[in-house]
């Protein structure tokens, strides 16, 4: 029986794995880093202990501190979530050597499998069908080339180590191929410490499938069905769900076997995931195994009703698998949407920041795997997830409703988020067919476009309110008998001017003027913050949270926005000043906290339009800035590896 269990992780993961040791008894160590002291993870564990500063790599990825403080807290075993050391074979064997137990495979099969080319060579071996492509020893480029030529194009580099689509580069023809090798390499090294890459066919039309797999330490396998992860942006998976709309029961068997397959292969232990492309045809091949858990795992709960991470617990305690492969049902269907801290418009741009308000979901058979709370503030030094949000029906069309209405419950203040995007995504007649592959994203990113906040007058109206009780509470103080009103006022949303003007008002309605319409709107407050306007026998519930005196966040639907209220002599003047350019284009502004990785240009030099200037990461993810037309460069303010803060100045170019 496992005690106490120290868990190697932070965010949701964390959360996630408490919640199930804490269910079995089992007491639960925290580990956080400098910006994490007030993370949820920290608040809930039995003991908490402070590992290092705020990069990953001064805290989370220190295994000797990690093992040190299991030592010293006593704890029994490890559980290392994903991501972070979680398919680290060096930490699977300290662990071993300390007499702690690591909740995972053993060193071996982490090695075998974590490596990308030491994995596709053991499922050759193992008879499991592979992707084309070259993985032997020899990197140089004239060696690259010429197997590159072999395989044919198009070519996936990949890196063999890690995931999260981090190091992969998709080459189209070949004199792209050797700078796609060198960037892969580059940031593989930066996220995972191994710049080591490979090669590997591109297949068209590609499906992105996996099968859930449980093994015990006796050579027992099962695999609890297939999830369909084929919605992905930079090949970071956005929406998952099981069962896959593109499966058969007879394709389900045939993988499934082959899933269990390549786990006997490497003797494996523990839970895992075998990943496949399949392509329209639905053949399939084998792409990777993730030694861990799976972000996407909840769905394979919600469906078949194994807690598993429980089954990770037992399964690292000796215990053996107590399902055999047709106890696993297949009931109804889940649909996981990942709540990512990011700028859909922006190019999916990281936000990092303070949330201001956090309002999750509730109901029947959805779930909230979060670790966020009002109040919280985002740090830039790791992954943008906030949360994923599950659902689970009797059926695919019933789970897609069941989605879109939790989505809308979701509120998120604060910061950039991609909850609108996630909702277009489910709204899209090629995911309501199910007919979608790994492209679907770029192949339909226009379709896929935000469009305009719904009835923005609406939202304009309850700043006005909001604005108006807020006045005349501090009027009263001074004035006490006085009913103070304000009958005309200016609100300011994306640029746009909403004059609102106050015709009459009887308790809780009002008759409004918005700039040339007028309308009979009946207001009630559910909360301090949230109005219940109800307008042509429809309701729309409004937030508006007060950042400053004059200016809001708010949110209707689907949709946040920043909001200021200005006096009369403030929207003359901007109205004089609204055809006018903000910015000359000349200015390479870095738009949130990050870290300068690479400067390919120098003073003086001129370069043609698209070029490289300077390339920034923020949040584990690497972003290069191009020359928008030709141009000079002027002025590099910053040298690689400078930390940089939001709105800063970077580089200053010039017309040619």
């Amino acid at each position: 029986m496992i005690k106490k269990v120290l868990i190697a992780n932070r965010g949701e993961i964390a959360v996630r794995v408490m919640r199930s040791a804490k269910e079995m008894g089992i007491k639960t160590v925290a580990v956080y880093s400098e910006a994490d002291k007030d993370a949820m993870h920290v608040k809930m564990s039995d003991e908490a202990v402070f590992i290092g500063k705020a990069p990953a790599n001064e805290s989370y990825l220190q295994m000797e501190k990690i093992i040190e403080v299991a030592k010293q807290t006593k704890a029994d075993a490890i559980h290392p979530g994903y991501g972070f050391l979680s398919e680290n074979a060096s930490f699977s064997n300290r662990c071993q050597e300390e007499g702690i137990t690591f909740i995972g495979p053993s060193a071996h099969a982490i090695a075998t499998m974590g490596d990308k080319i030491t994995a596709r060579k053991s499922m050759i071996k193992a008879g499991v069908r592979i992707v084309p492509g070259y993985q032997g020893n020899h990197t140089d480029d004239d060696t690259l080339l010429i197997e590159a030529k072999k395989i044919g194009y198009p070519i996936m580099v990949k890196a063999t180590a890690g995931g999260g689509g981090k190091g992969m580069r998709l080459v189209h023809k070949q004199e792209d191929l050797l700078a796609s090798v060198h960037a892969a390499a580059a940031e593989a090294k930066a996220a995972f410490g191994n710049a080591l890459v490979y090669l590997e066919k591109y297949i068209a039309s590609p499906h992105h499938i996996e099968f859930q797999i449980l093994a015990d330490n006796y050579e027992n396998v099962v695999h609890l069905n297939e999830r369909e992860c084929s919605v992905q942006r930079r090949h970071q998976k956005v929406i998952e769900e099981t069962p896959s709309p593109l499966m058969t029961d007879e394709v389900r068997h045939k993988m499934g076997e082959q899933a269990k397959q390549a786990a006997l292969a490497v003797n494996y232990a523990g839970a895992g995931t075998i990943e496949f492309l399949v392509d329209d045809d639905l053949n399939y091949y084998f792409l990777e195994m993730n030694t861990r858990l799976q972000v996407e795992h909840p769905i394979t709960e919600m469906t078949t009703g194994v807690d598993l991470v429980k089954e990770q617990f037992k399964i690292a305690a000796g215990e053996k698998l107590s399902y055999k492969q047709e106890d696993i049902p297949q009931n109804g269907h889940a649909i996981e949407c990942r709540i990512y801290a990011e700028n859909p418009e922006n190019n999916f741009m990281p936000s990092a920041g303070k949330l201001l308000m956090v309002k999750e979901p509730k109901g029947e058979n959805i779930r909230v795997d979060g670790y966020v709370y009002s109040g919280y503030e985002i740090p830039i030094y790791y992954d943008p997830m906030i949360s994923k949000l599950i659902v689970w029906d009797k059926n695919r069309s019933g789970a897609i409703k069941k989605m879109h209405q939790a989505l809308h419950d979701y509120k998120i203040l604060g910061v950039e988020h991609n909850i609108a995007f996630l909702d277009s995504v489910l709204s899209h007649p090629k995911f309501i067919e199910g007919q979608y592959d790994t492209r679907f994203i770029g192949l339909y990113e226009d379709d896929l476009k935000l469009g305009s906040i719904y009835n923005i007058d609406l939202a304009a109206f309850a700043v006005y309110v909001q604005y108006q009780e807020a006045a005349r509470e501090n009027m009263q103080r001074l004035f006490p008998d006085n009913d103070f009103n304000i009958p005309e006022l200016h609100v300011k949303i994306n640029d746009d001017i909403y004059k609102m003007q106050v015709l009459q008002r009887m308790a809780n309605q009002y008759k409004v003027k918005i700039n040339d319409t007028d309308y009979l709107l009946n207001i009630n407050r559910l909360d301090d913050n949230t109005l219940q306007i109800n307008f042509n026998e429809k309701s729309f519930e409004i937030i508006s949270l007060a950042m400053q005196p004059k200016k809001y966040i708010c949110n209707i639907g689907l949709h946040n926005f920043e909001a200021s209220v200005i006096d009369q002599q403030t929207h003359y003047a901007q109205n004089r000043k609204s055809g006018e350019s903000l910015s000359n284009g000349n200015q390479i502004v870095s738009p949130i906290p990050g870290k300068i990785v690479k400067i390919p240009v120098s003073v003086g030099e001129q370069i043609p339009k698209d070029t490289t200037v300077i390339v920034v990461e923020a949040m584990k993810m690497q972003s290069e800035y191009k020359a928008d037309s030709d141009k000079i460069v002027k002025a590099i303010n910053v040298q690689e590896g400078d930390a940089v803060e939001g709105n800063q100045v970077l580089v200053t170019l010039e017309d040619v």
